[in-house]
């Protein structure tokens, strides 16, 4: 269940090396941003397939 990309993925792709606090914090920050951008495009995605399912079906 789920799609391949999510927070543990990213994560594993932008790991902070020698950065700073604020560093460290910006990264997971964009990591954040990133795996909520990915999540919200398949949440879309998903709503839109249920919601024509639901019309095709009125429609018959």
């Amino acid at each position: 269940m789920g799609f391949p990309f999510g927070f543990g993925k990213i994560r594993a792709i932008l790991i902070p090396k020698r950065l700073g606090l604020a560093g460290e914090l910006g990264v997971f920050a964009l990591d954040a941003i990133l795996a909520g951008l990915i999540g919200g495009v398949f949440l879309l995605r998903k709503i839109v397939t249920i919601i024509l399912d639901y019309i095709k079906l009125f429609v018959k």
